[in-house]
């Protein structure tokens, strides 16, 4: 800010200095013939405010251009700023929707890039070769670096947004307990048992995420009653069932955002926004039709369904070659698993069903009454 504040300054100078003349003109040259006039400043700029209670009074006669004109200058400066920063708030508040288009540019790019990583990665194996030279590159300790590499394939596990903790475990008050993937033992009133030895600790912080792939209902806390009765627990009990993982028979008017049998998406709130768009449609054209109740019909549903475990074949090799996690069951798939897994073609594919069924207008799979 401080060089940014006398680059501007400079350029005020170089502005006076670049005056015509001395009398009557548009400026003065201060450094040039008419420099010394009344007791003249030889270049250096008069700011009134620095004159004391005198003000403009205290400055000599034939400077007074000068100060007047880089007052001017400052007060037309600061004017430009003011309207710029006051055009540029309502603008952004007043293009929501240019806005908007540009965050799904960007979180399609993400999408994207994770559609390609699952389809080419088998033709690129050295990245993971790049990824775990970092390792070696940023630690010291051979069997730490080791035991720090990835083997397993990208986006098996949450990227970090950078590496830059790898440095940490060269400290010497730093160590990594490597447990094989075993996990720790127990946890006693000292510390921790791993690998059969107990580490006396003062803190322990808990990094262990949060449920996914747990039944809906556990995750949200509550149940939902559907028509004659029936919960979307005992509903969903043998898989899930929507369409577009948005409705399920049997619970009209009700949408659902999650992930299953929807897009999934390394932005979440990017998956919400594409499922808020869609669901608004619908909300829409019942409105315009003056229906008052929406309700997936069973052909609808269990085609979707079918078309979930099928497109869930394209993503059979990615998750057989990643590490256990929840994003196959834990090392386990089944087919309820896959049944109530993400849209497998990806979510960039997934945004373009459901933007190709609202193109076509015809409210295809829904009841309207």
């Amino acid at each position: 800010v401080r060089h940014a504040r006398d680059g501007r300054r400079e350029a005020l100078r170089r502005r006076i200095r670049r005056g015509p003349g001395c009398q009557g003109q548009g400026g003065l040259d201060v450094d040039g013939p008419c420099g010394d006039i009344e007791g003249g400043t030889g270049g250096r700029v008069i700011q009134p405010s620095r004159l004391g209670k005198h003000g403009k009074d205290a400055i000599p006669q034939g400077l007074r251009r000068v100060v007047g004109d880089v007052a001017a200058h400052r007060h037309a400066h600061l004017h430009q700023r003011r309207r710029r920063r006051r055009r540029a708030l309502p603008c952004a508040l007043a293009r929501p929707r240019l806005l908007l288009a540009r965050v799904d540019k960007v979180c399609g790019v993400v999408a994207g890039a994770l559609d390609r990583e699952r389809e080419d990665h088998a033709l690129h194996p050295h990245r993971r070769l790049v990824r775990r030279a970092r390792a070696e590159e940023l630690v010291n300790d051979p069997d730490t670096a080791e035991a720090l590499k990835p083997y397993y394939r990208q986006f098996c596990k949450r990227p970090c947004f950078n590496d830059e903790y790898l440095p940490a475990f060269n400290r010497p008050n730093v160590h990594l307990v490597d447990t094989e993937g075993r996990g720790i033992d127990e946890i006693t009133e000292k510390g921790i048992i791993a690998n059969g030895e107990e580490f006396e600790l003062d803190c322990i912080i808990f990094a262990t995420g949060f449920e996914v792939g747990t039944d809906y209902t556990r995750r949200s806390g509550y149940d939902l009653i559907g028509r004659e009765g029936l919960s979307l627990k005992d509903k969903w009990a043998d898989g899930i069932s929507t369409l577009h993982g948005l409705q399920t028979r049997g619970f009209p008017n009700c949408f659902i955002i999650h992930t299953a049998q929807s897009g999934f998406t390394v932005s979440f709130p990017h998956a919400m926004n594409e499922q808020a768009k869609h669901i608004a449609y619908i909300i829409g054209e019942c409105k315009k039709s003056g229906a008052n109740v929406v309700e997936v019909t069973a052909e609808a549903e269990q085609a979707w369904v079918q078309e979930v475990i099928n497109m869930s074949r394209i993503s059979q090799s990615f998750q057989a070659e990643c590490t256990p996690g929840y994003y196959n069951n834990e090392g386990q798939p089944n087919p309820i698993s896959v049944q109530n897994g993400a849209y497998g073609a990806g979510p960039t594919k997934f945004f373009k069903v459901i933007e190709s069924w609202r193109d076509e207008g015809t409210m295809q799979g829904l009841e309207l009454r």
